[in-house]
């Protein structure tokens, strides 16, 4: 399925991604489904959440679990 999006352009995505908050996000109620947009930077920690009906609104996000000590590098 494809998705129009503010800041990815379009985008394809598979129904199964869809996330659905039956009673919408708070401040956003009329939004009920979003789909993760994983940023390809590895070392990035923060995505997207993206609604899927409405192409102007996405939601920076963090994975809870990320610890900062995984972005340790070696610096010479």
């Amino acid at each position: 399925m494809k998705l129009s999006t503010k800041n990815f352009g379009e985008i394809e995505i598979q129904e199964q991604d869809i996330i659905n908050f039956p009673e919408g996000i708070l401040g956003f109620e009329e939004e009920k489904q979003f789909v993760i947009i994983n940023n390809e930077d590895e070392y990035n920690p923060f995505h997207w959440l993206q609604s899927v009906q409405n192409p102007e609104l996405a939601f920076v996000i963090i994975n809870p679990f990320f610890r900062i000590s995984q972005l340790r590098h070696n610096i010479t």
